[in-house]
């Protein structure tokens, strides 16, 4: 995943917060694995 914006001529947006929601008696490994990825990701590039 990558940040675009005004160098890509989009404009600029304000920042914002995400939240992931998980139900912990429904869960897959795809799930888990899918939310640590999105976790690191969003964590490096803030």
């Amino acid at each position: 995943l990558r940040i675009v914006g005004g160098n890509e001529g989009l404009p600029v947006l304000p920042d914002l917060e995400i939240g992931i929601l998980r139900n912990p008696l429904s869960t897959t490994q795809a799930v888990e694995r899918l939310n640590d990825f999105l976790r690191r990701d969003l964590a490096q590039q803030a």
